[in-house]
């Protein structure tokens, strides 16, 4: 569908980088799977969409700090594991990054909710859509735009993937917000140092351990000042002694 075989190419390695650490986000949702299956066949309805919004909470700011933080470095990466004249993949990798946090949330409606609650009509009718509309997009996207064009066109599709009805999708995407601005500002911190930095393999192996310290510790930052339920929910130990601070600075 590329039509020239080096947009095919530099669309080809920027999107096996961007999508390369989603295998991680997805087999940590993949482990929440059987409990949904045993709440939702014990009848348990609201308790398994409480279930889906703290699994989408985590999720979403997984997927916004590798989404921001793959963006972030890309100037930096591209040149030091593909070298000269890959140029074009810095924007492709920063474009297609904005897919990671898509597909974790049609990963969490979809896979966790969908299927346990017996719903492989409105799942399988999901993915379809999102296929179809990624092929149309893809006819009138990539005459115009090349690479550039597909890359946007699998965004989209993505977006096709989502579901809406019985799930709080807003308080979902409400929860997720301060995250994507806490990878907003990673990402400009990043996008700063690779201006600055030489671009060495020890460099941006910096870069990567910055970035995830700022985002660890700004989004750690977030959940004390707002004593996040969520965090309560998945790591009860560590949001007990992360409140109790906040709690004895009273």
């Amino acid at each position: 569908m590329l039509g020239v075989m080096a947009e095919t190419g530099y669309y080809d390695y920027a999107e096996k980088i961007s999508k390369m650490p989603l295998a991680i986000i997805i087999a940590l949702g993949a482990v929440v799977l059987p409990k949904m299956s045993e709440v939702i066949a014990s009848g348990k309805i609201k308790q398994g969409k409480r279930l889906v919004h703290t699994t989408m909470w985590f999720m979403e700011a997984c997927a916004f700090g590798l989404a921001f933080g793959i963006a972030g470095v890309a100037p930096t990466f591209v040149p030091v594991f593909f070298g000269a004249g890959f140029e074009r993949c810095i924007y492709l990798m920063s474009l297609l990054s904005a897919v990671i946090p898509l597909i974790c949330a049609t990963n969490v409606i979809g896979v966790q909710y969908l299927l346990p609650c017996h719903k492989d009509v409105q799942y399988t009718l999901s993915v379809s859509c999102g296929a179809a509309v990624n092929v149309v997009i893809n006819i009138f996207a990539i005459p115009q735009a090349g690479a550039a064009g597909a890359a946007e066109a699998v965004v989209l599709a993505y977006q096709a993937h989502t579901v809406k009805g019985e799930l709080d999708l807003k308080g979902s995407l409400k929860g997720a917000l301060p995250f994507a601005l806490i990878g907003l500002g990673m990402f400009l911190v990043l996008r700063l140092l690779c201006k600055v930095l030489p671009m060495k393999v020890l460099l941006l192996i910096a870069e990567v351990l910055i970035g995830m310290l700022l985002y660890v510790v700004a989004s750690l930052i977030w959940c004390y000042v707002t004593k996040s339920q969520e965090l309560k929910e998945l790591l009860p130990k560590v949001a007990g002694r992360l409140y109790a601070l906040k709690d004895r600075a009273i």
